[in-house]
């Protein structure tokens, strides 16, 4: 969005946030649903439904217009993306990390 000068652009951006957000939800459905015990996994999606759909909207409108009061509406895109690739990266490292520790446990 940091590059969109065109205002038809927004839209089909935003289709794509769209199916972001839905994979996400669903992908973290099921991901509780397969590693919390049987007795908690109600408890587990409904925490799930907290953050993801509650505290976390609430939060990033309130520091997302506070922001943008500050550095622009432009910007605030900006480093959304930067610290977006950052945790991207992050998990990257991870999820490598983990995958050696299991390959090497496993022989």
């Amino acid at each position: 969005m940091f590059y969109v000068h065109n205002p038809y652009m927004v839209l089909p951006i935003q289709m794509l946030h769209g199916v972001i957000v839905i994979v996400l939800l669903v992908t973290m459905a099921i991901f509780i649903n397969e590693e919390v015990p049987n007795e908690l996994k109600a408890s587990g999606q409904t925490f799930n439904g907290l953050i993801s759909l509650g505290v976390a909207r609430i939060l990033g409108s309130i520091l997302g217009g506070v922001f943008s009061e500050y550095v622009g509406m432009r910007d605030v895109f900006l480093y959304n993306a930067i610290i977006a690739f950052i945790t991207f990266l992050v998990f990257m490292l991870v999820f490598k990390r983990e995958s050696k520790v299991l390959q090497t446990a496993s022989i």
